[in-house]
């Protein structure tokens, strides 16, 4: 599965891979001089044994739940459910090939 084919934007939050950080991330767009667009990461989320879990950057969550309430929620949830069904293929498949004759 490629990493692209779960990420989603609402407004101005970003749910995506990020091949430098090499996590999948929530980040925040803004306008920036000359109208040229930037973004700052809000969030990561890192895997664990468990599933994924989310790490904030500082009060970045915060701001951006103050600022843009409904699209981070709406994206947060979404990388969970997307992220969770993913790990749960992902074990199924190891699974699977442990079963394999």
């Amino acid at each position: 599965m490629s990493h692209d084919s779960i990420s989603l934007r609402v407004q101005a939050i970003e749910f995506r891979w990020s091949p430098d950080n090499r996590k999948y991330e929530l980040v925040q767009w803004f306008e920036g001089a000359a109208a040229k667009p930037y973004c700052i990461v809000v969030a990561f989320f890192e895997y664990s044994k468990e599933g994924f879990d989310l790490r904030t950057v500082g009060r970045r969550y915060q701001n951006a739940l103050d600022q843009l309430d409904a699209a981070v929620r709406i994206v947060t949830g979404y990388a969970f459910d997307a992220l969770e069904a993913r790990h749960r293929a992902e074990t199924r498949t190891k699974e699977l090939k442990l079963w394999q004759p």
